[in-house]
């Protein structure tokens, strides 16, 4: 949306036929934009005011948050498994022979709360404070000296010509758009005017 005209023409809809996709995307713009008022001047409105215009109910907008969220705890379980060099790692006391299993490095930091360098422990095989060795597995996922990033390939429909950016932010400021915007059309698969698909890489 260049301007504010655009904005206007681009909210025409049918209630009947158009999807809550579409309508959820259009409350979204109301909420950020507001509606203009008889002086025609910008106004914000209320999410119920916005939530009646558009004819979203509340158990559509508690599914579309569920939904959200999945998807973001879904993510960070994606990055916590390629960030970890070690997982399943045994943690032996050597005097006792108790053993405790911990899913990777996070866990066991949290279980002694002292910043110990865990990495240089299991692959040096040190005993950790005098008392505790450890037996792990590598991760067949981790990405050695790179922190997990989501590229983002930008598919024009209409020549099929491709671009791949390393990140959402690189690919808002390429195309000219919010990078929030970005974010709702790989979300809800949606195609702009122009014929640009955005999705998602991993890695």
């Amino acid at each position: 949306m260049n301007n504010n005209n655009d904005f206007n023409n681009s909210l025409a809809f049918n209630v009947q036929t158009d999807d809550l996709t579409y309508r959820g995307y259009m409350a979204l713009a109301y909420a950020i934009c507001g509606v203009k008022d008889c002086d025609g001047k910008w106004k914000k409105v209320g999410l119920k005011k916005i939530k009646s215009i558009f004819g979203l109910s509340q158990r559509e907008v508690e599914a579309d948050d569920l939904e959200t969220n999945k998807t973001f705890k879904q993510t960070q379980e994606d990055i916590d498994d390629r960030k970890h060099k070690y997982v399943n790692i045994k943690l032996i006391n050597i005097e006792t022979n108790e053993v405790q299993i911990f899913k990777n490095t996070d866990e066991l930091n949290k279980h002694f709360k002292d910043g110990g360098s865990f990495n240089s422990y299991i692959s040096n095989n040190w005993i950790y404070k005098k008392k505790y060795k450890f037996e792990s597995e590598i991760n067949p996922n981790y990405v050695q000296g790179a922190k997990y990033t989501r590229r983002v390939k930008v598919t024009n429909v209409n020549n099929k010509e491709v671009v791949v950016y390393k990140s959402a932010k690189e690919a808002a400021e390429n195309i000219g758009i919010n990078i929030s915007t970005v974010y709702i059309y790989i979300k809800n698969k949606i195609t702009t005017k122009n014929g640009l698909k955005f999705e998602y890489i991993k890695g």
